[in-house]
C-alpha cells in the first residue's frame, strides 16, 4: 500500500514527542477491541530517570513520516542485564506501531537493527517494551476477543510485516 518513500526521524525524548505517543491512537482507531494505554504509564516507562530499567540499558527510537504525517515507531533496546543472564549479545525492538505498510516497516527495522548491530547485538527479539517484564509480544490470533491486561492487542496484519524482515516467532505467550 506504498504511496511513496517513507523518511526516518530519530526521536529524542520519546515520553515527551507527541508523534511517538499519540501513534497508536492513529494505528489502532480501526480496532474496537484495542484498548488504549495510559499515556502517564508510557511516559514513566519511557522516561529514563523514573523508569529503573534505563539505569543500564540504552535505546534509539524512531518514527517513520509519509506526507507529513507519523506512520510507524520503533524503538532499538539493549540490554545488558539480559545479555549477561543468558551469555549472548542480544537486540530488542519495541514500541513497534506501523500502518500496513511493508516499506514504512522496512525503514524503521532497517534502522533499529542497524543501531544494534552497530552495537555488537548479533540477535533481534521482540516486540518488547522495553523488557520481557513489561509488555511484550505481538498477537497472531483472537482479534475477536478482548485483551488481556499487559498483552498487547495488536492489528491483524503485524505477523505478516514482522515476517517480511525475516522475524519468526519464538514463543508463545
Amino acid at each position: 500500500m506504498s504511496r511513496g518513500t517513507p523518511t526516518l526521524r530519530e526521536v529524542a525524548d520519546p515520553g515527551r514527542d507527541r508523534a511517538f505517543l499519540r501513534l497508536p491512537w492513529r494505528i489502532n482507531a480501526p480496532f474496537p477491541r484495542w484498548v488504549p494505554p495510559l499515556l502517564a504509564a508510557v511516559r514513566h516507562t519511557l522516561d529514563r530517570r523514573k523508569n529503573p530499567f534505563w539505569r543500564r540499558a540504552e535505546a534509539r527510537f524512531w518514527t517513520a513520516w509519509l506526507d507529513g504525517a507519523p506512520i510507524g515507531r520503533i524503538g532499538a533496546i539493549l540490554n545488558p542485564a539480559h545479555d549477561e543472564k543468558w551469555n549472548e549479545r542480544a537486540g530488542f525492538f519495541g514500541f513497534f506501531e506501523c500502518i500496513d505498510d511493508h516499506a514504512a516497516a522496512a525503514v524503521l527495522f532497517d534502522a533499529a537493527s542497524g543501531w544494534l548491530r552497530e552495537r555488537g547485538a548479533t540477535v533481534l527479539r521482540g516486540p518488547v517494551s522495553p523488557s520481557t517484564n513489561d509488555e511484550c509480544g505481538v498477537l497472531i490470533e483472537g482479534f475477536d476477543r478482548d485483551p488481556f491486561i499487559m498483552m498487547p492487542y495488536t492489528p491483524p496484519y503485524y505477523p505478516s510485516l514482522l515476517e517480511a524482515r525475516g522475524l519468526r516467532g519464538r514463543m508463545d505467550l
